[in-house]
């Protein structure tokens, strides 16, 4: 299972999961907690991940803010922040990372994500939202479709 996913699932199971004195329920209702949670958190990302397209169009197109770049160093700065904020008042825990794995394994990632950031970004002077919607709905299958050639993935 990849690692985001085994975070997820921690997640779920610290919101299911009784507290200390409680009585633990039968499985059933285990089972439709964790599904009910797991629902939720899809919705939430849904949410979330349309109001910004929608809010990321609102400014690059109808208020005529024309620099998705700037937008994308914006939110990673803001990214960078609450991170920072999170870790010192101990609401996640983070590890530290070495130099070593920082450059190996988190750069590439980082990269590559920031790269699409400003791709979209740079889409919503061009396209609609329901194209950019449409396409972005798709990406489970181009995953799928470009890690069977890489061994990633077994049909």
């Amino acid at each position: 299972m990849p690692d985001h996913a085994l975070e997820i699932e921690a997640t779920v199971e610290a919101v299911v999961e009784p507290q200390a004195g409680e009585r633990a329920a039968p499985s059933w209702q285990k089972r439709a907690r964790h599904t009910a949670v797991g629902f939720y958190l899809i919705v939430q990302w849904i949410g979330i991940s349309s109001t910004i397209i929608l809010y990321n169009k609102y400014i690059l197109s109808t208020f005529g803010f024309g620099f998705p770049l700037t937008l994308v160093l914006m939110h990673m700065l803001f990214t960078t922040l609450a991170t920072n904020v999170w870790r010192a008042l101990a609401w996640a825990e983070i590890p530290r990372v070495g130099r070593r794995d920082l450059l190996r394994r988190f750069l590439p990632v980082a990269t590559f994500f920031a790269g699409s950031l400003a791709f979209s970004n740079c889409a919503y002077l061009f396209l609609s939202v329901a194209f950019i919607q449409i396409m972005k709905a798709s990406m489970p299958v181009w995953v799928l479709v470009f890690s069977l050639p890489f061994g990633l993935q077994r049909a």
